[in-house]
């Protein structure tokens, strides 16, 4: 969910704390963790994947307890079971992310979230689920 819902990395889900699930004038955010780049995280958390975390929260700590990458290997099998077939797994929950988001909100909002320093990039990797695809939900 903090991946398809954030736009999160692998390591940046690990390192997530219940602290950093926030709500801004009613709207859920992620604030806090530093992603790839450095800087301080900050993007909305998506509806449906806030609601769907809520029900484990703890006032403090990591979202996910386990400190290993058993979740994420697990997640990639059941998503490759599903038929996923991309080779990276849990960072095409991102790029799912980033596509329905530069289709239905605008370009710039998905280069935001996904916390690319060019819209070029964005396009270039991460929009493989907008062209030529039926609407759907964001998530």
């Amino acid at each position: 969910w903090l991946a398809i819902g954030a736009g999160l990395r692998k390591s940046e889900i690990r390192n997530c704390r219940w602290e950093f699930v926030v709500e801004v004038d009613n709207q859920p955010r992620l604030m806090g963790g530093i992603g790839k780049d450095g800087l301080l995280i900050d993007v909305p958390l998506q509806t449906r994947a806030y609601s769907a975390i809520v029900p484990f929260r703890q006032p403090e700590g990591y979202v996910l307890r386990e400190r290993g990458d058993l979740w994420a290997r697990r997640l990639s099998l059941w998503m490759r079971v599903m038929g996923w077939e991309t080779r990276k797994t849990l960072h095409e929950l991102r790029a799912f992310l980033g596509s329905q988001l530069y289709r239905k909100v605008n370009p710039v909002m998905a280069m935001r979230v996904l916390r690319h320093k060019s819209i070029s990039v964005t396009e270039k990797n991460y929009i493989r689920y907008s062209v030529g695809t039926s609407n759907v939900d964001v998530i």
